[in-house]
């Protein structure tokens, strides 16, 4: 593909001046902060002190251009997981993800066409978030949970769904063990005819919809959230 091969030269250039793997993540961080709730500028100003190349602010605007440019013409493509599996994984730690056409058709055996509004789908390892991806190929309205024991991959499938539009949350968690490090919460309002996705970032285990629950903890969790997540997924 045009797209990823170009991403892949752009990161081998920033590759001359750091580790592909911490550019990588420094690009992530600079599409994610601005959609957090609550964003400090200086928390914007630090990310960007983390780029060692000279012309890194503009080879990221190219980046995004390509990010946006596969949004215009494809849906829901993962390039930022091809790139993560092509240049910095490699199958290291099993990190292959699921092709595309494998998960058209689990999202097809799993996911009614004409699923309730705010039916619920968790990928306890979900990597880039290819799964979550193709539910909401299948279905526009679901909540869609992912989980994953890596910081890159939960930030990957965070932005993923920043950009298609998906409603839910991904943890950085141990989904075996429930041992729980972080939260991204993903939310849209409505701003006119438009809807403006931004998530929240939180450390307390007890914000999150995916880390287990007592059956108490659980009622009073979704007693909290279950009319927001709905209104939310409405205009969609």
């Amino acid at each position: 593909m045009k797209q990823l091969d170009e991403f892949i030269k752009i990161f081998n250039s920033l590759g001359r001046y750091q580790d592909i793997a911490e550019a990588f993540e420094v690009f992530l961080d600079h599409c994610l902060l601005p959609q957090k709730k609550g964003v400090l500028p200086q928390e914007i100003e630090e990310c960007m002190k983390k780029i060692h190349h000279p012309e890194g602010e503009f080879l990221f605007m190219e980046l995004k251009n390509i990010l946006i440019d596969v949004k215009a013409k494809k849906d829901c493509y993962d390039l930022l997981g091809d790139f993560f599996m092509d240049s910095i994984s490699r199958g290291h730690n099993g990190q292959f993800f699921t092709p595309d056409e494998i998960g058209n058709i689990l999202a097809r055996i799993n996911i009614p066409q004409d699923a309730k509004l705010g039916e619920k789908v968790l990928d306890p390892a979900c990597g880039s978030g290819r799964l979550l991806m193709a539910a909401h190929r299948r279905c526009r309205h679901l909540l869609l949970f992912g989980a994953d024991t890596s910081r890159i991959c939960c930030k990957m499938a965070l932005l993923n769904m920043l950009m298609y539009g998906m409603i839910g949350e991904i943890s950085h968690m141990n989904s075996l063990s429930n041992e729980f490090f972080e939260a991204y919460i993903i939310y849209v309002e409505q701003e006119g005819h438009l809807l403006i996705p931004y998530y929240i970032h939180t450390i307390d285990p007890q914000r999150s919809f995916i880390r287990l629950k007592t059956k108490t903890e659980w009622k009073e969790y979704w007693a909290k959230r279950k009319d927001c997540y709905e209104k939310m997924l409405h205009p969609i």
